[in-house]
């Protein structure tokens, strides 16, 4: 299993029941191993199974479950928006 790493900003998220909405959602995506959320930076970090899944489909789950992505979902981890290899 090849895992990689995604934070995506996402809008919509402005209170700890949105983050865990937004967790959940990415969850239920085929490939995806973890997740996570952070209301206040609208941050969603995904390790996901890149042999099942890739960016573009976690922020297009993401934005049909009410969580539209606002950066693009690409390239080095450093910062927000940005894919990398896990752990």
């Amino acid at each position: 299993m090849s895992r990689q790493q995604i934070e995506l900003v996402v809008s919509g998220m402005s209170c700890a029941g949105c983050a865990q909405r937004a967790v959940t959602a990415a969850r239920r995506l085929d490939g995806v191993a973890e997740a996570s959320a952070e209301h206040a930076t609208g941050v969603v970090r995904v390790t996901y199974d890149a042999a099942r899944t890739d960016p573009a489909a976690v922020a297009e789950h993401l934005a049909a479950a009410g969580f539209p992505t606002t950066e693009p979902a690409a390239g080095p981890a450093e910062s927000s928006g940005r894919a990398s290899e896990a752990p």
